[in-house]
């Protein structure tokens, strides 16, 4: 799900599909990349794709069990309709939650993300536009 939210317009929602890779170098560290297609809940000819990139720093994320990160990265963005065509890419602080067993990992990850290419698209001023991005992954372990 991505999501941006400005003063004066209502929260936009957008739903879909990521393919990610995560190497965990050990327990502590790890690196992630991400491609993602969705589109608008509310307008299914509003669609957009991206690729987000993330370092991250925890615990337990090369073992088994309970694992909890956070770091950082960047993202880039293509929004399309009809006659309508924006990019977007900037820094973003990322985070998540979740469970490795021996083949399997699931987790949750928010990221928020620096909103200037959304504040232009918008008309409005930087501070007033919050851009979040966030995913519920499941993935086979090698």
């Amino acid at each position: 799900m991505i999501a941006y939210e400005a003063d004066g317009y209502s929260e936009d929602q957008f739903a879909g599909f990521s393919v990610f890779g995560d190497y965990a170098f050990n327990d502590h560290f790890s690196l992630r990349g991400q491609y993602y297609s969705v589109e608008h809940d509310d307008f299914s000819e509003l669609e957009a794709s991206g690729l987000e990139a993330n370092a991250y720093f925890g615990t337990g994320l090369a073992s088994n069990g309970f694992k909890a990160f956070i770091g950082g990265g960047f993202y880039s963005e293509e929004m399309e309709a009809d006659g309508f065509d924006e990019n977007f890419s900037g820094a973003q602080i990322s985070g998540g939650i979740g469970y490795n067993w021996q083949k399997v990992s699931l987790d949750f990850t928010l990221a928020i993300r620096t909103a200037g290419d959304y504040a232009d698209m918008l008309d409005e001023d930087e501070d007033d536009v919050v851009a979040a991005s966030g995913s519920l992954n499941i993935a086979y372990r090698f």
